[in-house]
């Protein structure tokens, strides 16, 4: 099968890579990260970020392993990191004799007890940036590095979408539909797919190679976000930077993604909150906070007061104004999502569930059917997961696996905070409150949505490197010397 071979030798190639180029291939999967298109589906669905992922984690936990460097780095943060971890891979691991039988389409790999089983390396796999970061970016530079990749990463990605909108618009043909590598590999599925609407005038949604326009949106409202915190911690305001938020904003509203929106809001409201927080506890420079602040919450408040109005007052309007309408405030069900809607009301019915978890990749099994008529009609039968961050968390692993999750997280970032409060770190290293206000942002962001899970452990990855900062100077400093 074409779709394997691929797999097969890309996981070749980057495996040899990574013994040679570690942090050159850490630098790509960066890249990737925003490429969800780049998918195949041979029962479990491989994007490129996670065939190239893959090697790079197996080798550096081999180095990591070898060296003892797990060891020399421990921090309370870490002791929550693997604690959280052996209950997710524990947990999942005894509800195998229990899950019920189901026919799952999608082929032998969806099959109940096989997927639980391979949800376990797919869930170690989506969580090792948060430990491959601090290995490989052992000085601040290099996260700069990596940042500066996702975004563009981001930028090329949005390039290629106005080319397939510009394509699109004038020829009616779509280049880049959904699913288009998976359909050329061979690929399980149903073929390709588009994004549009019909109201009254068609409106194209812009993909890219980002997956569905959705995917694409939320990428490129972190990458927006990232911009913000930056200048938010003191980050230059340049016209490169200007321009390039701008373009970012532009492009993601041609996705014309709920989601997105959501996420740019959410963000936005938090890094205001922190900036003001941060300039009342310096007792400096808070007039200028307070202002910023008001400002980003009266333009949402505008827009959201604006859409409502003329949307309002025109009920049937075909203008695009009223296309965001329907897809934001005026859509049913705007603020649950479908699969969340059915996880939801399973976890009404069975609230013990919702305390312990029915393990990594199950909940289908369960919530199926609670799914709504309209969904069941396209996902009954099928595997599906939470779509929020929060309920996935809280439906595999229980309230005991969400606050174990927080008391990682929430202590990673606390690590962090620190380490960037030290002298030589703010003399040294400008900026240096960024990374770990982008993970508290982040940490909103993976709750209200999963599609950031790459983009939130990346994050995670760079608190930590900034806190072995904090926890081991001296050791750091010999490190960085030595790389």
């Amino acid at each position: 099968m074409l779709a394997l071979a691929v797999l097969i030798t890309l996981g070749a190639i980057f495996f040899w890579l990574s013994f040679q180029r570690a942090r050159l291939v850490l630098y790509a999967v960066v890249f990737l990260a925003p490429w969800q298109g780049l998918d195949v589906d041979v029962g479990l669905r491989i994007t490129a970020y996670l065939a190239i992922l893959a090697p790079l984690a197996v080798v550096t936990l081999l180095w990591v392993l070898e060296r003892g460097a797990l060891a020399s780095q421990s921090t309370r943060a870490s002791e929550y990191f693997f604690l959280f971890i052996a209950y997710a891979v524990i947990w999942s691991l005894f509800q195998l004799p229990f899950l019920p039988h189901a026919e799952v389409a999608g082929g032998e790999l969806r099959s109940p007890r096989l997927r639980a089983v391979m949800q376990i390396p797919m869930f170690l796999l989506t969580i090792s940036p948060a430990l491959l970061v601090p290995h490989l970016l052992r000085q601040p530079f290099q996260l700069v590095t990596a940042a500066r990749v996702y975004l563009w990463s981001s930028a090329v990605l949005a390039a290629l979408g106005w080319v397939q909108l510009v394509t699109w618009y004038s020829t009616g043909w779509n280049p880049i539909p959904i699913g288009l590598v998976n359909s050329l590999l061979g690929g399980m599925g149903e073929g390709t797919r588009e994004g549009s609407f019909e109201f009254e005038s068609i409106f194209y949604r812009m993909n890219s190679f980002a997956g569905e326009p959705k995917n694409l949106g939320a990428a490129l409202a972190v990458a927006m976000l990232f911009i913000q915190v930056f200048w938010d911690n003191g980050g230059p305001r340049t016209a490169r930077t200007r321009l390039l938020w701008l373009f970012l904003a532009v492009s993601g509203l041609a996705t014309f993604s709920t989601t997105a929106i959501y996420l740019w809001i959410i963000g936005t409201v938090a890094l205001a909150i922190l900036k003001l927080t941060r300039a009342l506890r310096g007792r400096h420079g808070w007039r200028r906070a307070l202002l910023g602040s008001a400002v980003s919450l009266t333009l949402i408040t505008a827009g959201v007061v604006t859409v409502m109005t003329y949307s309002s007052a025109s009920p049937e309007d075909a203008s695009l104004i009223g296309l965001l309408h329907e897809r934001t405030i005026g859509r049913e069900a705007a603020i649950i999502e479908d699969f969340d809607h059915a996880v939801l009301q399973f976890l009404a019915d069975e609230p013990m569930q919702a305390v312990l978890g029915v393990g990594m990749g199950n909940v289908h099994l369960y919530a199926d059917p609670y799914l709504a008529p309209v969904v069941a009609v396209f996902a009954g039968g099928t595997s599906f997961v939470a779509k929020s961050g929060y309920l996935r968390t809280i439906s595999e692993l229980g309230i005991l696996g969400m606050l174990l999750w927080f008391a990682w997280v929430g202590r990673q970032i606390k690590e962090a905070t620190k380490a960037s409060r030290l002298e030589y770190m703010q003399k040294d290293v400008s900026q240096s409150s960024t990374i770990p206000n982008a993970g508290v942002m982040m940490v909103l962001l993976f709750l209200g949505s999963g599609m950031v899970v790459s983009q939130f452990y990346f994050v995670i990855g760079a608190c930590a490197a900034l806190a072995n900062v904090w926890a081991y100077p001296y050791h750091a400093r010999i490190v960085q010397l030595k790389s």
